[in-house]
């Protein structure tokens, strides 16, 4: 179980970071955590990841 359900939790963004998410970084975390989707909308490589910031830096996977 977590510790916590809170509504509004994941934070969603959405441009053109350019190719492969190559231009995109994430914000700096004043918590222990943070969770984001993030789209790139890049007309030649878009793509989707799920951003989590724990341990004190970002890890993030592809999204299909």
């Amino acid at each position: 179980m977590p510790n916590a359900y809170i509504n509004g939790l994941v934070a969603y963004e959405s441009a053109d970071y350019g190719g492969g998410f190559a231009t995109y970084t994430p914000p700096s975390v004043d918590g222990d955590f943070d969770i984001r989707v993030v789209e790139d909308t890049n007309a030649t490589t878009p793509g989707k990841r799920l951003y989590i910031y724990a341990g004190g830096v970002w890890h993030y996977v592809a999204l299909t």
